[in-house]
Parts: C-alpha cells; structure tokens; sequence
C-alpha cells in the first residue's frame, strides 16, 4: 500500500498537485472504505430480511402440516373406536 502512494505521490508531483492530493488522500480513502461498509450493510440487510421472510413462510407451512396431521389423526381415531354411543362418548 506504501508503494502505491509513493507511486501516486510521483504521479501527482508532475502536475504540481502532490501536496494537496496527499491530505486529501487519507480522505478519501476513508470515504471509500465507508460506503463499502454501507453497502455490504446493505447486503446484508437484504439478506437478512429475505431470510426472515423464508422462515415465516415455512413456518406457517408448518403449522398448516401440523394441524391436519393432527386432523387425520383425530379422523383416524373415531374410525378405529367407531361412531359415537347416545351420550355423546366414544365406544369402548
């Protein structure tokens, strides 16, 4: 990285500007370095928010297999004990 603003120093010096680029350097170095944190916040954000929206889904899926498991398990029930007796129970 020294290097490479040694090398942009040399750059500038032929335009006279070496002076003022090197203050502004770190600048905008920083600045860089911000808005790609920004963005990759960004990102991830998305990517967050995207996931959030999958768990809701599969967890309403779930909920939906759930009850009619329970459901069929209730169907499977009364099938097996058979029609409900006068009282309103089931026959034993």
């Amino acid at each position: 990285m020294a290097k490479h603003i040694e090398d942009l120093s040399q750059f500038l010096q032929t335009f006279g500007v070496a002076p003022l680029a090197l203050l502004l350097l770190p600048v905008l170095i920083t600045a860089l370095a911000s808005f790609l944190v920004a963005l990759r916040m960004m990102a991830l954000n998305k990517e967050i928010a995207d996931l959030t929206s999958r768990v809701h889904q599969l967890e309403g899926a779930e909920h939906r297999r759930l009850m009619l498991e329970i459901k069929e398990s209730g169907a499977s029930l009364r099938r097996a004990t058979g029609p409900p007796k006068e009282n309103g129970g089931p026959s034993v």
